[in-house]
């Protein structure tokens, strides 16, 4: 052990702890001890209840809209009793943001969305939310030995997050007060993966944390490199889709086990795999979820559907039915009780549309791939063409595009036709991540669906 790791652990980050997350040990054994419990339904829907109650008191927002729509918030205790609120867009917000932070909250703190494929989108939080919520996401990292007092590598995009990480003095910040070292992944180069590796080669961390893109581009250099890993417990990926066998490279790059993460920053962790359990295991304690069809009805067990979310943490500005604007598949109770989601993907625009009507969620098209292809992305202008990107890889030939074009019809059928064209790059956002799918189509499809039923809601007596 680094003589450092042991002041850190028994010195500095209490300190620190005390100091930004009160009391975080006491409330990561009230988390478990919830989600173990027969009784978390009881605990829900008391929050959930407690929130509407609040909201439609002291948030001049949401005390219209529950007049509107005819609920009673004191009546509100389970997510059947909110179906008649309209689901809560983004754009709404920006509109109408004075009117929903509440009144009692004091100065929440201010944050704003990632804005990769919209326009960012600025909200509140209070300082009890933010600290249940990093209590709630320790719960989730224990599953994988992750403690805070560990090394970590930190492989994120969004610079607002990492800061000015190249000084010198954020690097020894990072180092010192986090146990952390950072290694932004918006612009990743052969020559930059190389410094990376290392970089992690001399700080050994015990555990990566990063978007999925960025791990996996890491994780492919250090394969091709031949590259000796420190001693690294579990990788998490977040923030984008990574397919299994992008999954398997990070695996086998850092020779650890790999777990996926999904969270947004309006609402932190929402899921996480489960070391011995498929699918994203959802926090009940921080958020309720839904998963919506096009026709905004719930979507059928493993169809994937719109997320909308319900935040029971976040009393500043609560948010309530929610649409986040990624999608998702709802999957039934495992053997930890929690409800579960699968195949999650990046934004409204990774549906494609086919001729028949159906919505294709882009999860299912990262799981596509071909001989001799290293890397797709699809954009979609029209519901009957298709525009295939692809990037070469060793042992293509004609026929890796054959293949392709069959897997593909496999998933979206015969009726949309499939432009190939050869790339020798496809950029990462600037917000660090990939975008599979470009919808212009299944955007404004969408966008139609979430307005015929809000106003069938309004209408609602």
């Amino acid at each position: 052990m680094n003589p450092y790791d042991a002041v850190y652990r028994f010195a500095v980050r209490p300190l620190r702890t005390r100091k930004f997350v009160p009391q975080l040990g006491p409330r990561i054994r009230r988390a478990q001890e919830a989600l173990q419990s027969p009784k978390l339904p009881e605990v829900v829907s008391q929050r959930l209840n407690a929130l509407a109650i609040h909201a439609a008191k002291e948030v001049p927002f949401w005390r219209r809209r529950f007049a509107d729509a005819g609920i009673n918030p004191h009546s509100v205790t389970g997510l059947g009793d909110l179906r008649r609120l309209p689901i809560l867009e983004k754009s709404e917000i920006r509109e109408n943001l004075a009117q929903m932070v509440s009144t009692l909250q004091g100065q929440p703190s201010a944050d704003m969305t990632g804005g990769s494929t919209a326009a960012p989108m600025r909200f509140f939080r209070d300082a009890e939310c933010l600290a249940e919520r990093v209590a709630h996401e320790w719960v989730f990292m224990n599953w994988y030995g992750r403690a805070p007092h560990h090394r970590w590598a930190h492989i994120w995009g969004s610079q607002r997050d990492i800061g000015e990480s190249a000084s010198l003095k954020s690097r020894w910040r990072s180092r010192l007060l986090e146990r952390s070292v950072v290694l932004p992944a918006n612009a990743l180069s052969p020559q930059r993966i190389d410094d990376y590796l290392l970089l992690l080669q001399r700080f050994k961390p015990q555990f990566i944390h990063a978007y999925s893109q960025g791990a996996f581009l890491v994780a492919r250099r250090a394969l091709e490199r031949g590259w000796t890993p420190p001693v690294v417990k579990a990788a998490t990926v977040t923030a984008e889709p990574i397919s299994p066998e992008q999954k398997n490279v990070v695996s086998q790059a850092f020779e650890c086990p790999t777990f996926s993460i999904y969270g947004t920053r309006e609402f932190g962790m929402i899921a996480a795999e489960h070391p011995f359990e498929p699918g994203l295991q959802i926090n009940p304690l921080n958020a309720v979820v839904e998963i919506l069809g096009p026709d905004g009805q719930s979507a059928p067990e493993g169809m994937p559907g719109q997320v909308v979310v319900t935040d029971l943490l976040n009393k500043a500005m609560p948010l309530i039915r929610y649409r986040i604007g990624d999608v998702a598949a709802a999957l039934a109770p495992g053997r930890l009780g929690l409800p579960r989601i699968d195949i999650v993907a990046g934004r409204e625009t990774d549906f494609v549309v086919t001729p028949d009507g159906r919505f294709v969620s882009g999860a299912s098209l990262t799981l596509v791939s071909a001989p001799g292809v290293a890397q797709l992305q699809y954009i979609q202008e029209a519901e009957d063409e298709l525009t295939v990107r692809y990037i070469r890889a060793a042992g293509f030939s004609d026929d890796s595009l054959v293949e392709l074009r069959r897997r593909l019809a496999d998933v979206l059928g015969s009726e949309i036709e499939c432009h190939f064209i050869e790339v020798d790059d496809i950029p990462l956002l600037p917000s660090g991540k990939l975008q599979y799918v470009r919808s212009e189509v299944s955007r404004t499809r969408l966008a139609c669906a979430a307005d015929r039923k809000a106003a069938a809601c309004s209408a609602s007596p």
